[in-house]
């Protein structure tokens, strides 16, 4: 028995070798076995079945609410984990799930939703249900076939992969019948999740004679013929190589329609082990390029560390190849320019020495055929002009976006202060008079463009923050109108992409109606993470067959990425500078070099202090004009600013060129079009200097760059704009006369006009005070005399008021004495020889109209009588009273 052996000799089709197989998990038959009212998990009512995977069935599904359907879906069935370890599993499972559901590429199906039910121990991924035809069923009809079909599916499956290995995951089940073509795309569908699916028991085996080769084979998830033979061998879980291996597998079958271990009996059990070597490509296809044949061996081989690092370097590698073969190789760059661009930015010239990006490149592609506008965001430094200029632009130049238009013309451009006059400028040599027309009509006329030469024009906006930083806002509202119109009704044909800082998009959805076209063709460009890094560098020595010194010093480079690996530009220049002190004869990159540097992070301020050191020694400039000259290529927010020569000039005298040359020669300032601008942004945040003299002035720069947008709409509206004034025309003063910051005659202008406008308001003002201080001074007269009068007149009421008291007191006290001396009369009225003389002076008293107080009564008395002679006759009664009723009627009166 030789050890070819057959694992299935009742494989009618090597090309759909049967997925592993395994008897379906007691719980997912339960369900699937139920009526359709009752087949449901979660909103997912499962309707048919679609397809048997590696280890899942999966079945077309409606999404529905109550009685509403959302969409439709394909859900893959698994089995709950149980046992001992079930919490443990079940949460592996749901950050699986979760990080499938973050993936976003083109060539992968969308994932919606990982729905679990507990109760019927079942859980289901639901995704993206693709209508279309799958690669298998391709083969099965057409045939092999050939080398440019072949390149393109590995390139739409190996970017599909760098995606899903980027975000942790491992596919565990590439095949063509996981590779459906929709509209003109190749998806890639039918993920697998770790750790499900162990419930599952073992098919029998078909070969008797070694029942435990199969037995390990059907418990694996994956279908035979394309697991990972150490998978397979050794029981490994699988990895990202385990779907490199898989690809390989996938490629070969679409170039001879089987399998790399088929065998005359079935399938080869010593190459599905990896004890033996699939067969060379080139002795089955003789026609297949030996490129394609070397890389599709790479991909079999039997051991993971022989195989490509990633999906990124294959999507790479299958690029290269396909160029070739329709003849549009490109030439490395020189040796001497080398793979790195330091501070600098990779352009068209460098993609073949440009890698890392495929993914993001691809996303961009796929977002540009469906839509106007594509704004690739992310923090500074994370390589989006690279991406843009290097990547996505050459791709669309090359027709990656369809046959239609046959030709497509790049204009690049950024906004500066003048937004609309650069993006005019740009547009010039491709639309006559195009200085005259409105946004709406120059739109217009690149349409029609597509329809009279068959050539779309795709517009490159690169810092497009500055629109909102630096662009002088009577400017901007042409290039948001633009935009908007593009943006808004996709024209085919017309397309822009913008690249803009992430830390700077509140500033540009602030204008006007830019912000929704801007997030709904975003696309987010990260940092590349260490392991990213370590294959880019890889990649990039191999290209000029280079490589570390050592593993070791490799190891040393990544471990310091580790801090530094989101500062991208800081990291290309360290390897740029690397790359100068590289070993020629040996073609390795030293230790004793990159300790030179002073490491990864020490390089670029190392770099850039030296270089002000030697422009300082020179004699050419002092300290502060050099300090001028740098800060002036920043913006108050800290991005970079470009300058022509004439306002540099302006900012540091006739120096500037000579200062501009040396700094270039440095590499710190690059010349564009529109004038000089720092190397990079990186310069900002890393170089210590500079930060230091950023951070001093800052506010007084931002407070110039108020003053002249405050100058600018003055001279738009010298009659309607508004000045400044008080506390704010005071600082404008003091930012004038005692700051370094250099402002514009016009803005000094302004300020004069602020301050005579002042002055004359003053003046004013002070004009006003005194006549409401004057007629303050006289009403404050009127009223004292008016309040004089009233004192005088209250005094003299007073006085009159007094007098008549006095008066009444006196005749009070005249009335009080005269009731005494009655009181001393009435004790003695009885004998008193003078009682008609008292009764006469009582009748007087009591007719006086002058009395003011009532005379104090005496107290009652009755008068002892005397007695009389008995010879002295009564006096008359008619004549007088008597006295006892004359003196109780005063008493009773007073």
């Amino acid at each position: 028995m030789t050890r070819a052996q057959s694992v299935s000799a009742a494989s009618a089709s090597l090309l759909r070798a049967s997925s592993t197989t395994r008897v379906i998990a007691p719980a997912v038959a339960r369900l699937t076995a139920a009526p359709e009212a009752e087949r449901r998990l979660g909103p997912f009512v499962l309707v048919e079945q679609l397809g048997r995977g590696g280890f899942a069935p999966v079945w077309l599904a409606r999404e529905m609410y109550g009685q509403t359907m959302l969409r439709g879906a394909a859900v893959k069935l698994f089995a709950l984990p149980s046992g001992a370890r079930a919490e443990r599993e079940r949460a592996r499972i749901v950050d699986e799930a979760r990080a499938l559901c973050r993936v976003e590429h083109p060539n992968v199906v969308r994932f919606y939703a990982l729905a679990m039910d507990g109760e019927q121990s079942v859980m289901g991924l639901a995704m993206e249900h693709v209508a279309g035809k799958p690669l298998d069923q391709r083969l099965l009809e057409a045939g092999p076939l050939d080398a440019s079909a072949t390149l393109a599916i590995g390139a739409a499956v190996a970017s599909a992969l760098a995606a899903v290995h980027r975000s942790g995951l491992v596919h565990r089940d590439v095949k063509p019948s996981n590779v459906v073509e929709a509209a003109g795309v190749y998806k890639l569908i039918d993920f697998g999740i770790a750790g499900v699916g162990d419930d599952a028991e073992p098919a029998p085996a078909t070969d008797r004679q070694d029942p435990q080769r199969t037995e390990r084979i059907g418990q694996l998830a994956g279908t035979s013929g394309y697991i990972d033979p150490e998978c397979l061998a050794g029981r490994r879980a699988a990895e990202p190589a385990s779907d490199l291996y898989a690809l390989g597998a996938t490629l070969f079958a679409c170039l001879t329609c089987r399998l790399p271990a088929s065998s005359a009996d079935g399938l080869n059990v010593d190459i599905l082990e990896g004890h033996a070597r699939a067969p060379a490509l080139s002795e089955l296809v003789p026609s297949v390029p030996a490129a394609l044949s070397a890389l599709i061996a790479a991909l079999l081989e039997p051991g993971r560390s022989m195989r490509p690092r990633s999906a990124e370097w294959v999507a790479i590698r299958i690029e290269q190849i396909r160029r070739e073969l329709i003849g549009d190789a490109r030439a490395l760059p020189s040796e001497e320019i080398g793979p790195f661009r330091g501070l600098g930015r990779f352009d068209s010239e460098d993609r073949e020495v440009y890698f890392g990006r495929s993914a993001e490149v691809a996303a961009a592609l796929e977002s540009l055929r469906g839509r106007g506008v594509v704004a690739l965001l992310g923090p500074s430094g994370s390589g989006k002009s690279s991406l843009a200029r290097a990547g996505l632009l050459p791709a669309v130049a090359e027709g990656a976006l369809g046959e239609h238009p046959r030709a497509w013309d790049v204009v690049t451009a950024s906004p500066g202060v003048d937004a609309k006059g650069s993006l005019l400028l740009a547009l010039a040599p491709f639309v006559d008079n195009v200085d005259q027309l409105g946004a709406v009509e120059l739109v217009a006329r690149l349409a029609e463009r597509v329809h009279t030469q068959d050539r779309g024009t795709l517009l490159f906006l690169d810092q497009f923050e500055e629109l909102a930083t630096l662009s002088d806002p009577a400017t901007t509202s042409f290039v948001v109108a633009l935009l908007r119109e593009i943006g808004e009704r996709p024209l085919a044909g017309v397309r822009a992409v913008l690249a803009a800082r992430r830390d700077l998009l509140d500033p540009l959805l602030a204008l006007s109606e830019l912000g929704s076209v801007v997030l709904r063709g975003s696309i987010l460009v990260e940092p590349f993470s260490v392991s990213a890094w370590g294959e880019v560098i890889d990649r990039a020595l191999a290209a000029y067959g280079y490589g570390f010194q050592d593993s070791e010093l490799r190891d040393e480079v990544l471990a310091e990425l580790g801090t530094t690996s989101d500062a991208m530009p800081l990291v290309q220049f360290a390897l740029t500078e690397l790359w100068r002190r590289r070993d020629v004869e040996s073609k390795r990159l030293t230790r004793r070099a990159l300790h030179s540097l002073g490491g990864i992070t020490g390089a670029l301020e190392k770099h850039a202090e030296a270089s002000v050191a030697r422009l300082l020694e020179s004699g050419l400039v002092t300290e502060s004009v050099a300090r001028a000259f740098l800060l002036s290529l920043t913006t108050p927010r800290g991005t970079r600013a470009t300058r022509t020569r004439a306002e540099l000039e302006r900012y540091v005298g006739p120096l500037a060129g000579q200062v501009a040359a040396a700094l270039e020669a440095e590499r710190l300032i690059v010349q564009q079009a529109d004038g000089f601008t720092l190397a990079h942004e990186a310069l900002i945040s890393r170089w210590g200097r500079l930060a230091g003299w950023l951070a001093e002035e800052r506010e007084e720069r931002l407070l110039a760059e108020s003053l002249e947008r405050a100058t600018l709409l003055w001279l738009q509206d010298a009659e309607h704009a508004p000045r400044w004034r008080k506390l704010r025309l005071e600082a404008g003063e003091r930012l004038a006369r005692d700051t370094h910051v250099d402002l514009s005659d016009e803005a000094k202008q302004f300020l004069d006009v602020c301050r005579r406008d002042e002055r004359n308001r003053r003046l004013g003002l002070f004009g006003v005070l005194a006549l409401l201080v004057l007629g303050a001074a006289l009403g404050t007269v009127s009223y004292l005399r008016a309040v004089h009068r009233e004192q005088a007149r209250t005094a003299a009421a007073l006085a009159e008021e007094q007098e008549s008291r006095r008066l009444a007191e006196s005749r009070t006290r005249e009335v009080e004495a005269a009731q005494t001396r009655i009181d001393q009369l009435l004790k003695d009225l009885a004998d008193s020889p003078k009682k008609d003389e008292v009764l006469a002076l009582q009748q007087q008293i009591r007719t006086s109209d002058t009395a003011l107080v009532p005379v104090r009564s005496p107290p009652a008395r009755t008068p002892e009588p005397r007695p009389k002679p008995a010879l002295e006759p009564t006096p008359a009664p008619a004549s007088k009273p008597s006295a006892t009723p004359s003196a109780i009627k005063v008493q009773k009166d007073w």
